[in-house]
């Protein structure tokens, strides 16, 4: 796969030994819940480093995990879909947990410890490029200006963000240079194409990052933030990122690096950034929105509420939190899926198919009728009628059969003339050369 298709060493061998150990299509929404549990036990952990109190952890992690949920752009195509969700959302939190290693830092750390935080940020900025580029680009360039303005500034830390930006650059440098990327890149007509990403770009920042700027549910979150005692309490020990020319070149980087994202998927691919890709980006902008509230936060107020008050504050602000958070279109949408039964009958489908096309024989020809449902939270894209379509092609290998299509019957028990081929609403029947 280095050498063939793609640098992403670390994503394709965690979907492999995912993949390869489990029986399909049974386990199919264990592997998802154990990405998702792993995902956010990374979070909490990560988080936990930060504040050092677990109920608080725990507390904030519900509370981003909920708003990531409700606001990412492409749920079948990321928590739902292993591929998604290893590649496009595993490295936000592992790079999540990078920055929380080395800004828990503090001086009384022994000299231990912090060679041990100092060894596991380095592994993971080392990584985490190689689940996905981009997130690994994105990645190297934080990590580029925060060097550079820690050793302007003569911070105790300096070191160990060198260490963890060269991790990351040599890891990043792995995935860039594999083979297997100018092989997939070779198959794209339009990329490279000026024009489409000026354009492309614009249109995704009005159509995407625009409304998440302006979203409801990340302001009641950085309220949430602003009057969280833990997170006060934290800003107090990294006072030293206060100024105005912090704040303002933190919020230069962090826009500059959300458009990076976006015109370099444009650049490589030659249309707008998919569902699965503008999740990752999404994570971008919510981890750099949370920063920003952070920053924002002053390290000593001038005034602080009283705590009955606080507490009042902070309750009806997750109650709206919540709300919007149920009531968004990821969690209707889902909700509806299973209420209507569009996702049982999905998954009933599909088993079928599935179970047609492991009795298929080395050398069938395998015709298949397009699924019936669609559930909105679940489904992507059904295969083709071209068995050349690299979705068919795929199948053909996993399966092992010849040849995969959909064919378009319209009644029960059509009849194909050139293979005398059968296609019911259950199902298809394969035939063999």
């Amino acid at each position: 796969m280095y050498l063939n298709w793609t640098g992403r060493w670390a994503g394709v061998g965690v979907e492999t030994l995912l993949l390869s150990t489990s029986t399909l299509p049974g386990d199919y929404p264990w592997l998802v819940f154990v990405l998702i549990a792993t995902q956010c036990f990374l979070l909490y952990v990560a988080i936990w480093e930060l504040v050092v109190d677990a109920r608080q952890a725990l507390y904030l992690s519900a509370v981003i995990a909920s708003v990531y949920w409700a606001t990412m752009p492409s749920p079948q195509q990321g928590i739902f879909w292993i591929l998604g969700a290893v590649e496009s959302q595993l490295p936000l939190t592992l790079g999540t947990l990078l920055f929380a290693l080395v800004l828990s830092r503090r001086s009384t750390d022994t000299k231990q410890s912090t060679r041990r935080a100092a060894v596991a940020a380095s592994i993971l900025g080392f990584v985490t490029p190689a689940f996905h580029e981009l997130a690994g680009g994105a990645l190297v360039l934080a990590l580029s200006v925060i060097t550079v303005t820690a050793f302007l500034s003569k911070s105790s830390q300096r070191k160990m963000w060198l260490i963890v930006w060269t991790a990351s650059a040599i890891g990043f440098v792995v995935v860039f240079v594999a083979p297997g990327n100018s092989v997939r890149m070779a198959t794209i007509s339009n990329r490279g194409n000026c024009l489409a990403v000026i354009k492309g770009s614009l249109v995704t920042a009005r159509d995407y990052v625009l409304p998440w700027c302006l979203d409801f549910k990340h302001w009641l979150l950085a309220v949430l933030l602003w009057f969280n005692p833990s997170v006060a309490s934290l800003r107090k020990k990294l006072s030293g990122l206060s100024s105005f020319g912090t704040i303002s070149g933190f919020l230069l980087v962090w826009i500059s690096l959300i458009m990076f994202a976006i015109g370099s998927t444009i650049w490589n691919l030659g249309i707008l950034p998919p569902g699965r890709t503008m999740n990752l980006i999404y994570g971008i902008f919510l981890i750099g929105w949370i920063a920003f509230a952070f920053l924002v936060m002053p390290p000593d107020p001038r005034f602080s509420l009283a705590p009955a008050r606080r507490a009042a504050t902070m309750s009806a602000t997750l109650f709206l939190l919540s709300a919007l958070v149920v009531t968004s279109n990821n969690t209707h949408a889902s909700i509806g899926d299973i209420v209507s039964g569009r996702a049982r009958s999905w998954n009933l489908e599909l088993n079928r198919r599935s179970a047609l096309l492991k009795s298929a024989g080395p050398n069938a020809d395998v015709l298949l009728i397009p699924l019936s449902e669609r559930p909105n939270m679940l489904a992507m894209s059904d295969l083709a009628e071209d068995p050349n379509r690299w979705e068919n092609r795929c199948v053909c290998l996993y399966f092992r059969v010849a040849s995969v299509r959909i064919t378009k019957a319209t009644k029960e028990g059509q009849v194909f003339s050139s293979r005398q081929l059968e296609v019911t609403p259950q199902g298809a029947q394969a035939i063999s050369h």
